[in-house]
């Protein structure tokens, strides 16, 4: 975790507006006090470095916005195969004789429980103890460790 993470938010405004808002001043007093003012002829010039910024700003601004979208597309979609994997292998397992089925499904289950909570719970800016890391273990341990016992629980099991 680099410095910047790891400051306060409260901190980091401090951190991120003094030095241009001292930046801003000294600007300003060395203008006043130095006569560095534009002349009339510099107008036209001043007011399309202006525009000029602004526009590089607004694109700037607006590649950031896209960036982050994209990046939330990218989890949701994660987030979407995730689930749909565990809703495939619930169903699966329901197709398993015996208890194996049962436990699998209760184990996939509790998994999915597991990871709504975590998302609930980030969602508050709790801190989460990932419960979903022992969930998906037991369920990974319970699938490899499965003994089919016909020809039709081999076929769901491969």
């Amino acid at each position: 975790m680099t410095l910047i993470e790891s400051l306060p938010l409260p901190l980091l405004f401090i951190a991120l507006i003094l030095p241009c808002l001292l930046l801003g001043i000294g600007g300003a007093w060395l203008v006043k006090n130095l006569g560095w003012q534009a002349n009339a002829a510099d107008k036209d010039a001043i007011v399309l470095t202006h525009a000029f910024a602004g526009m590089l700003y607004a694109v700037a601004l607006g590649l950031m916005v896209i960036n982050v979208q994209s990046s939330y597309s990218e989890v949701k979609m994660v987030v979407m195969q995730e689930a749909n994997l565990t809703e495939n292998l619930f169903i699966d397992a329901s197709g398993l004789e015996g208890a194996s089925g049962t436990d699998i499904q209760a184990l996939a289950r509790n998994y999915a429980e597991d990871v709504i909570g975590e998302w609930e719970s980030i969602g508050r800016r709790n801190d989460s103890s990932l419960p979903s890391h022992e969930s998906v273990e037991n369920l990974t341990l319970r699938i490899l460790n499965y003994q089919p016992l016909s020809a039709r629980d081999q076929i769901i099991y491969a």
